[in-house]
């Protein structure tokens, strides 16, 4: 979500456009099996991260993965309730979704189901009716027949046979389905380029611990990245997620780091500032603010165009009320503590250049 704007009548939602089109009109018979093992481990890590939020998906088929401009899958969901009438979707349903008794291994079992039909072309169950249907995803095993399946590996194929089990208790969870061999082995790709050494060295002078700032960092990153950047940083975070959960471990961190040759009082603090929520790990976004050269970013001036609509037309200052809205979640006493210490003139307003040598300063770590 990029902005969320309230109106007298309405709430307004402002999510990333996606234009690349939808998974299977990116399919052919020629697509490789390396290439959709990687379009389903990027199914399986969103799976992963949602499920460790308590959040499940539960209509998911072919056309709620879309590719952005830059050629990156997203999980996508379209807002529409779970209508189990439409024979779309009940093609890709877990069979204890029939009986409205299900948790996160029906998404995975889904998942399984349109793994299936980018290999092989075809659903793993179909029938002439909804009835017949019902009773094949209950009572038969998923096969692979057909010409289809010959060239196929059996990594494949056990993979999707642990996914679409009937018996939930026995269906891989999103996170042991990233981690299977099929999986790994087709991501195995390590990443040496330079962004990986440049990005784990931003994180290392990432020193912003207040809240407010923070939030400024997460707000600035999100405008001023361009899709193309987002997805090669998506990639460095997937090279170091190993247990693909969607989230960096401190023994994941570490592995990374030991290129860097850091001292555990440095590893302790990267671990301390850009664990936002204390959650023992480092998710994507954390990941994404911190790893950003913020020292040429704000030297440079690059950052105001994130507030170029907050910014007064006829001054640099920052109309507050605009900024307020478009940073969501921060109580008011601490907007006011925060104006009153970037308000290096004391006019009772911000300007861009007071903002920048705030943020310089938070970066460094300077008077948190």
């Amino acid at each position: 979500i990029f902005e969320f704007v309230e109106t007298p009548s309405s709430y307004c939602i402002v999510s990333e456009y996606l234009e690349g089109g939808t998974l299977f009109s990116h399919l052919s018979k020629d697509t490789e099996e390396r290439q959709i093992a990687r379009y389903a481990h990027d199914l399986l890590v969103a799976l992963a991260y949602l499920h460790q939020q308590n959040i499940f998906h539960l209509d998911l088929r072919p056309d709620c993965l879309v590719f952005d401009s830059e050629g990156r899958l997203k999980l996508v969901a379209n807002g529409i309730p779970i209508d189990i009438t439409r024979g779309g979707t009940k093609l890709y349903m877990a069979p204890e979704m029939f009986q409205h008794n299900y948790d996160a291994k029906a998404d995975v079992w889904s998942a399984g189901a349109i793994v299936y039909k980018m290999i092989a072309g075809i659903v793993p169950f179909d029938a002439q009716n909804d009835e017949e249907l019902i009773e094949m995803v209950h009572q038969e095993s998923v096969s692979f027949p057909g010409k289809a399946w010959t060239k196929v590996s059996k990594d494949a194929q056990n993979l999707l046979k642990k996914m679409l089990e009937r018996d939930p208790v026995k269906i891989l969870s999103a996170v042991q389905a990233a981690k299977h061999p099929w999986i790994v082995r087709n991501m195995s790709e390590e990443s040496t380029s330079p962004l990986l050494i440049e990005s784990l060295m931003n994180l290392k002078h990432f020193k912003v611990t207040q809240k407010v700032d923070k939030a400024i960092f997460y707000y600035i990153t999100y405008q001023i990245l361009s899709p193309k950047e987002q997805n090669s940083l998506t990639e460095l975070f997937n090279s170091l997620d190993m247990d693909r959960n969607g989230k960096l471990s401190r023994a994941e961190l570490e592995q990374g780091l030991a290129r860097l040759d850091l001292s555990p009082e440095e590893f302790d603090q990267i671990m301390v500032v850009c664990d936002a929520d204390h959650s023992g790990s480092i998710d994507f976004t954390e990941f994404l603010m911190a790893s950003q050269d913020w020292q040429y970013l704000l030297e440079q001036g690059v950052f105001a165009q994130a507030f170029s609509n907050c910014v007064s037309p006829h001054t640099d200052e920052l109309i507050l009320e605009d900024l307020k809205k478009s940073i969501q979640g921060i109580p008011s006493r601490e907007w006011n503590r925060f104006i009153k210490k970037v308000d290096a003139d004391g006019n009772g307003n911000i300007s861009v250049t007071e903002l920048k040598d705030h943020l310089l300063a938070a970066y460094r770590g300077i008077n948190q």
